[in-house]
């Protein structure tokens, strides 16, 4: 439902004209989701079934994820002028639609990520608060901003909406557990080695 209030305010304020080039851009946007909801279930059960200590793997998890997503995104951003040549030159307002919305998502990846860790930890009513929260924000904001901005005030709003969707969810983590800002978002000198070991071994498969 989060995901999809905007599009019925929008629908409610603006009409399906505003509609149609609104959800264009949102089914682009959410393609970039597939990164973090490709790891999340490997990333549960490895947590269910995982006796150490579960830091380092969520720690890597989430960074890689949310770096992965990143680079994704900054792509989408640049190949964003392609809508036009798809979808013709009606829709050159989902090109910016886009791009609010992306900058929304990067940090909607964080949530999508640590979600299992709640559902791990027995405390699946974190979902639940979390979910709400962004959702009573989201329309909050669509309900402020579209009647002032259009369809590009409801693109902001979803964005602020996945913002404190990905915000709350590392509050959660960062007090749940002995993890700190800098071990989830800094890249450090073990990172960057892991990085080119693993691209060395991906090379040295390809090469035979």
């Amino acid at each position: 439902l989060n995901y999809r209030s905007d599009q019925i305010l929008i629908n409610h304020f603006l009409g399906k004209k505003e509609l149609g080039i609104y959800s264009i851009a949102v089914s682009l946007s959410e393609l970039a989701f597939s990164i973090p909801q490709s790891v999340s279930g490997a990333l549960m059960g490895r947590l269910v079934n995982q006796n150490q200590s579960q830091n380092e793997t969520i720690i890597k998890t989430i960074k890689y994820s949310f770096y992965i997503t990143l680079i994704a995104v900054g792509i989408g951003v640049l190949l964003s002028p392609v809508i036009i040549f798809i979808y013709g030159s009606n829709y050159v307002d989902a090109i910016s639609i886009l791009r609010i919305l992306f900058i929304g998502i990067v940090f909607a990846t964080i949530g999508k990520v640590i979600a299992p860790i709640a559902v791990a930890d027995g405390k699946p009513a974190i979902h639940l608060y979390i979910s709400l929260a962004s959702l009573i924000i989201n329309v909050v904001f669509n309900y402020l901003l579209i009647p002032k901005y259009g369809i590009k005030g409801s693109a902001i709003a979803s964005a602020i909406s996945y913002l404190i969707y990905g915000t709350l969810y590392a509050l959660f983590l960062l007090t749940s557990k002995k993890i700190s800002f800098q071990d989830i978002f800094i890249l450090n000198k073990s990172d960057l080695i892991s990085i080119v070991s693993v691209y060395k071994k991906i090379l040295k498969i390809k090469l035979q």
